[in-house]
């Protein structure tokens, strides 16, 4: 894996890679906290009570919901292939 990740790509392969969705760490959780957020304040009790202390197994309940969730949606429609029922 070190090997791919060190090898430097062209301009046109980073092209290619951001037309089929690749990104940066940083760019990937810019786009992640601002869905995290806006589940947990619109789709969560948590948003109800955002000013409340909440203990961070709470939190992390309703963080785990969400990337189970998020997970599956990126699989169906991102760019990994789709593994086909049998």
């Amino acid at each position: 894996m070190s090997d791919f990740l060190d090898k430097k790509d062209s301009p046109e392969e980073v092209k290619n890679l951001r037309k089929l969705g690749w990104m940066t760490q940083d760019e990937f959780l810019e786009r992640y906290n601002l869905a995290l957020k806006h589940y947990l304040l619109e789709h969560t009790y948590l948003g109800r009570y955002k000013d409340k202390l909440h203990h961070p197994e709470d939190i992390m309940m309703n963080i785990s919901t969400f990337n189970e969730v998020a997970y599956h949606v990126l699989v169906a429609f991102g760019t990994a292939p789709v593994k086909k029922e049998k």
